[in-house]
């Protein structure tokens, strides 16, 4: 299964290539924009909208009954690296049933509510695949390379690193602490270089906005 936000949906196309591929596999995809694969208590402390909180849910249960039919893994992907930016909701009447109490830091509150749904992946069996997240692109690519060169459209790579950087640091202690059934695999040396992340490749715009990868590169002149 690949569950997340809409940055799942950018990654479709490629699982449903290797999929065709393989021909002897198959794959559910779930997504909800602007809704990270999280467990249903997370709301307690994120600001998530009830959409959300009842997608993960109804996911969750999904997963239980095709866990019973077979499925092996599940894919999450999600712009992760605003989970770290967040707001965290005030309790007055002491601290949540989710978490640690509200004088913890952020990145502590959004770790432990990735891993409180990797968990439950893990011991229901399922191997887990985190996809590393994007960035954020300094100019809405397709529209910037209309206009200025990509250069001009281009991240710096040194700037990506810091965005990315708490994320990272975070799936890799969730990774580290399920070792044997989470890994966590990172796009960045595959679409940027040791000094930026180009917006295009030859004639063609690799995100579909500010963050997304674009699941078919799409042709630009420029």
């Amino acid at each position: 299964m690949l569950w997340g936000d809409s940055h799942a949906d950018h990654l479709s196309p490629l699982m449903q290539a290797y999929v065709a591929e393989q021909g002897s596999i198959g794959m559910v995809h779930r997504s909800y924009s602007s809704c990270r694969p999280l467990e249903t208590k997370a709301g307690e402390v994120m600001e998530l909208t009830s959409g959300c909180l009842e997608f993960n849910e109804a996911v969750q249960k999904e997963l239980v009954e095709l866990r019973t039919q077979g499925l092996k893994g599940v894919v999450l992907s999600a712009m992760w690296i605003t989970l770290y930016k967040d707001k965290v909701k005030a309790f007055s009447a002491g601290p949540p049933a989710f978490g640690n109490p509200p004088s913890t830091a952020q990145p502590d509150y959004a770790t432990h509510a990735v891993d409180e749904i990797v968990s439950k992946l893990v011991s229901e069996g399922l191997r887990v695949l985190i996809v590393a997240p994007t960035w954020i692109m300094p100019h809405r690519v397709p529209q910037c390379l209309v206009r200025h060169n990509n250069e001009e459209c281009s991240a710096q790579r040194t700037p990506v690193d810091v965005q990315r950087r708490a994320a990272v640091a975070a799936l890799r202690k969730i990774e580290s602490e399920h070792r044997g059934s989470v890994r966590v695999w990172d796009p960045i040396d595959d679409l940027c270089d040791a000094q930026i992340c180009p917006a295009a490749r030859g004639t063609m715009a690799m995100y579909a906005g500010l963050t997304c990868i674009c699941p078919r590169p799409r042709h630009v002149s420029y």
